[in-house]
């Protein structure tokens, strides 16, 4: 997902330090993307900008609540919208806009509650001191199916002797848009009926994972099958290809995120 006109702000890999390093073999490093640091090392986020945490590992989402990820002034917690985006290992955090106040310094607060699809926590809560500031809200066009994200799944996955032709694997069909839309959104994956391995793969709620959930990249099966990563079973797609680049995993997981219209 792309931020216009941001700073990333990492721990241990940019200029300024947000948080204490993870400690070494948890390998869990948290990012924040924001405008800038204020020399009192407060955060200065746009207020109609959202916040984006960014990992090192892709999270799990059953992880990813109210309860990890807090926004509060004074013990008042703010409503906020959370949105995992697996593309980037991510987390897009949304507060409600009527609750924000700009003359208020905020602690977001990301708990050690938090954990990635392989099990592996943060070592200790994460704080971050914040303080909202005018300016953000633009928002890059719409991605377009039929323009875009048709083409790249096309060439890397719409061979007639894949996903594509009159009887694609799977029943997927990813070789044209009406292909896409009638059996990736909101069609269960003919893979996951007996999840096996990682106790998240075991874990129910990942059995019968739809293809393509509109404006929920994470509960997006071919997302992980595109990444390779995840509550997936068997290979990653393409097979024997070259995988998707970032740019086209990008693009993919804001069609999505963006309600998987038919544009």
């Amino acid at each position: 997902m792309r931020f216009a006109g941001v700073l990333a702000l990492s721990l241990g890999l940019g200029a300024c330090t947000l948080a204490e390093p993870v400690p070494a073999g948890l390998d869990f490093t948290l990012q924040a993307n924001t405008l800038t640091l204020s020399d009192r090392g407060v955060v200065l986020q746009p207020t109609l900008q959202p916040l984006l945490l960014r990992f090192s590992r892709p999270l799990s989402p059953r992880s990813v609540n109210r309860q990890a990820v807090i926004l509060s002034t004074g013990g008042v917690r703010l409503s906020l919208r959370l949105r995992t985006l697996p593309v980037e290992a991510s987390v897009i955090v949304t507060p409600e806009p009527s609750e924000v106040r700009q003359d208020v310094e905020y602690v977001l607060t990301v708990s050690d509650q938090l954990r990635s699809w392989d099990g592996i926590s943060l070592a200790n809560p994460q704080m971050f001191r914040i303080r909202f500031v005018p300016g953000g809200g633009a928002s890059p066009p719409m991605v377009s199916l039929r323009g875009e994200v048709m083409p790249v799944l096309l060439r890397a996955c719409g061979a007639s002797a894949c996903h594509g032709g009159t009887e694609p694997v799977m029943g997927l069909s990813l070789d044209r848009a009406e292909g896409i839309l009638s059996t990736a959104v909101g069609v269960a994956s003919r893979q996951h009926e007996s999840p096996t391995g990682s106790q998240e793969r075991s874990d129910p709620q990942w059995a019968g994972l739809l293809r393509v959930v509109p404006f929920e990249p994470e509960q997006s099966y071919l997302l992980y099958k595109l990444l390779g990563q995840g509550p997936i079973r068997g290979a990653a797609m393409p097979r024997g290809a070259a995988r998707l680049t970032g740019p086209e995993l990008d693009l993919v997981q804001r069609w999505v995120l963006e309600g998987a219209q038919d544009n």
